[in-house]
């Protein structure tokens, strides 16, 4: 039995050797995917009181918070950049000077914390470098990607594998001295992967 929060009425009642009659109304009230969707509800209805009400005359300072650099996995660990922000500290400024659909201007955007952050949070955003490398790594992963070529080009690939997938030691070891394995390699400090093997 399970009661509303305003009403002290039952959302469903049975007997217990009846629960097989009655699963697909449980489901509806109990699985995970309600909870989910009642908190983005939730959470949807408060950003939009907020929207409602955001004036960035108004806007006030944020509280700091702590520094957690790979407490989220975004690309940020897989490459180095010497003036790289914190993502959780631009996240937090973002959230807090904007709201959903402001277009966010970062002109030395280095690999693009700004640009990813401000879209995941469903901003708009321009990115400008000189350096043409980064504006590369940027493009690479804010581009949208097409499910269909991809599932496509990895069937080619996969069919192509399989042909030429070595089977038998003796292939295996003619594969090894042709395709050789790289070197063992730790990685440095802060990486997301520890060395060759485990990447």
């Amino acid at each position: 039995m399970q009661f509303t929060q305003k009403e002290k009425e039952p959302l469903l009642f049975f007997q217990l050797n009846k629960i097989d009659k009655h699963w697909n109304e449980i489901q509806k009230l109990l699985s995970p995917d309600i909870f989910t969707e009642k908190q983005i509800k939730k959470k949807e209805k408060k950003e939009e009181k907020k929207n409602n009400n955001f004036n960035y005359l108004d806007c006030k300072l944020p509280k700091s918070i702590k520094v957690k650099k790979q407490a989220v996995k975004r690309h940020y660990g897989v490459h180095g950049y010497f003036t790289r922000q914190s993502w959780d500290i631009l996240q937090h400024y973002i959230k807090n000077f904007t709201k959903k659909g402001d277009l966010i201007l970062d002109s030395f955007a280095g690999t693009g914390v700004t640009a990813i952050e401000a879209l995941m949070l469903e901003r708009k955003a321009i990115n400008i470098d000189l350096n043409p490398m980064v504006i590369f790594l940027t493009k690479a992963l804010t581009i949208p990607v097409d499910f269909e070529i991809l599932q496509k080009e990895f069937e080619i690939i996969k069919i192509a594998f399989e042909k030429d997938c070595p089977e038998t030691n003796e292939e295996i070891e003619i594969s090894l001295k042709k395709y050789p394995f790289p070197q063992k390699k730790i990685f440095s400090k802060g990486a997301d992967v520890k060395d060759v093997e485990y990447f």
